[in-house]
């Protein structure tokens, strides 16, 4: 069983049906005027594998992500994507197989440089979703929607 620190308002956490795995987003920073974004500290726990990343998802991806959620709440199908604004560093998708499963693939990775080599940490796996928290997931999704107003 996983086991997270009490989520504040904008943060949201994503388990599995077992509960040995899960995807929690940790409010970080949020850019409104520039570039609208926000940041979250990724936390990811798959069983016994863990690891860690800073990202920064576009406003527009975020809000695209809420509304694609709504409909597969609706329908209990389809495929919803979220990916981090750098390239590669956070990608999740939502797949709906059946309209009793829906599947959760995760890929972190993390590039830094020693001693002048580029070197590239990959993180990725796949875990069932408790759809228990499909609309919780939907209203904390809402809440952090309203930071941006």
């Amino acid at each position: 069983m996983t086991i997270r620190k009490p989520l504040n308002d904008f943060d949201f956490i994503i388990f599995s049906l077992d509960h040995c795995s899960s995807l929690q987003f940790t409010f970080v920073d949020i850019e409104t005027e520039r570039y609208p974004s926000i940041s979250f500290l990724v936390d990811v726990v798959d069983d016994s594998f863990k690891g860690a990343i800073e990202i920064w998802i576009e406003k527009n991806l975020l809000e695209e992500f809420y509304e694609n959620l709504k409909e597969m709440i609706n329908s209990r199908e389809g495929n919803l994507s979220l990916n981090s604004m750098s390239p590669e560093e956070f990608q999740l998708s939502m797949i709906s197989t059946r309209k009793d499963l829906l599947i959760i693939n995760y890929s972190i990775k993390k590039t830094r440089y020693l001693n002048n080599n580029l070197n590239e940490t990959i993180f990725r796996g796949s875990f069932e979703f408790d759809q228990e928290y499909l609309n919780k997931l939907e209203q904390d999704l809402r809440n952090i929607k309203k930071l941006f107003k």
